[in-house]
């Protein structure tokens, strides 16, 4: 029976494999699938030490490909199931890298077949410098506590990359948190650097000896201390101080309990106002009056003084009868003072002080307790005004006589 009707059961068979290949074709067809922008990995970057060069890349840092296969291979396939490689080592004269694609599982039953995509480098001269770390501190300590003594290891960072862009970098920081801190705050960092402008440069172009520095921060209690501010020498002849302000009138520093409780107060006395025949200003910075161990909250602190000079000179007024007050009387009798009495007063003080003075200034009395009817000669008593001294030249006539109310 096999062996009966050869070419029908030929026939049978190949129409059996032409079936199956239809249903296969069918269920399972041949697609294609695009990836877009996926980032190009560069390799065997270090060919290019040999010359003492770096690259940057100009264009072709990402690709985008083709894959060809059956549909149920490339439905669950994604950008991160290939290597997109372009290997430095291959690179052409004019500095061109073909990027090379293929799938990381190598038993996948696809084809990559639309790839054109090219990495375009530019080569530049390596350069390597010094640079001081910076350190930088984000957030506000906890209430009470300030800032003291920074520490950074290494201090120093050595900074290998293109020429161009070494030659930009301005400042090494390395950024610390010390929000809500009230005690020593310590951390590995990592190193930024920064242009002129402030602005960050890009740190995969840039290599170090060291990406991360020990940074230690002390935090420190805090402490509102008074100043006091003296003055030294004497004004010009005919001139005296007339006042001595400042601002600000109090500081907040920083320390160690013992250091705090050592000091009370911040003492300037080095305003100098020898020889002054008008107003002077001068600015004093607070950091060279602290004693040693002593952290300002505000490092670059000044206290501004205005010493304010004024002439001396001389005024005169005269105190009428009408304008002198009885002190001490007692009902039963009356006080009369004598209406021709004109009382010469001679004022001595800065002349902004003495213009504008007037007799209701000193409120003039005369004290007439434990005195009994009859006439007497009187000394006059001056409320005194601060700044001014006067001199009275002359005495009230009085007349005490019984009350007849």
């Amino acid at each position: 029976m096999l062996l009966n009707n050869p070419g029908l059961k030929l026939l049978s068979l190949l129409l059996a494999i032409l079936l199956w290949l239809v249903v296969a074709n069918i269920e399972n067809p041949v697609s294609t699938k695009q990836f877009r922008d996926v980032e190009v990995k560069v390799t065997n970057e270090q060919v290019l030490d040999s010359i003492g060069k770096v690259y940057e890349i100009k264009s072709g840092e990402t690709a985008t490909f083709t894959v060809k296969g059956r549909r149920s291979a490339l439905d669950n396939l994604r950008a991160k199931d290939f290597n997109v490689v372009a290997d430095l080592s291959h690179m052409s004269e004019v500095y061109s890298v073909p990027v090379e694609i293929y799938p990381k599982n190598n038993n996948l039953d696809i084809e990559i077949y639309r790839n054109s995509n090219t990495l375009c480098v530019a080569l530049e001269d390596e350069a390597t410098e010094s640079f001081p770390i910076n350190i930088v501190t984000e957030g506000d300590v906890a209430y009470g506590y300030a800032l003291g003594q920074k520490v950074v290891t290494p201090n120093i960072v050595e900074v290998t990359g293109p020429k161009s862009l070494v030659r930009k970098i301005d400042k090494v920081s390395a950024f610390i948190n010390v929000k809500h801190a009230s005690r020593e705050v310590s951390d590995k960092c990592v190193l930024s650097y920064f242009d002129g402008d402030g602005d960050e440069l890009d740190k995969t172009r840039l290599h170090s000896d060291s990406k991360r520095a020990e940074v230690t921060v002390q935090v420190l209690k805090t402490k509102e201390i008074s100043v006091n501010v003296t003055a030294k020498g004497q004004p010009a002849l005919g001139y005296s101080l007339e006042s001595l302000n400042y601002e600000p009138q109090s500081i907040t520093i920083a320390g160690t309990d013992e250091v705090l409780a050592s000091i009370k107060e911040l003492t300037i006395p080095d305003v100098d106002i020898t020889g002054l025949s008008s107003d002077y200003e001068q600015s004093f910075a607070v950091e060279d009056y602290v004693p040693e161990g002593v952290v300002l909250t505000e490092p670059e602190q000044q206290i501004m003084v205005t010493a304010k000079v004024g002439q001396i000179t001389t005024r005169t007024i005269t105190i009428n009868a009408d304008q002198i007050d009885i002190a001490g009387g007692t009902p039963k009798y009356s006080y009369l003072i004598d209406r021709n009495t004109k009382i010469k007063v001679t004022l001595r003080g800065f002349r902004s002080k003495l213009d504008s003075l007037t007799a209701v200034d000193f409120n003039p009395m005369v004290e007439v307790s434990g005195y009994s009817m009859g006439s007497y000669v009187c000394d006059i008593v001056l409320a005194e005004v601060e700044g001014v001294s006067a001199t009275v030249d002359g005495k009230v006539k009085l007349r005490v006589g019984k009350n007849s109310n």
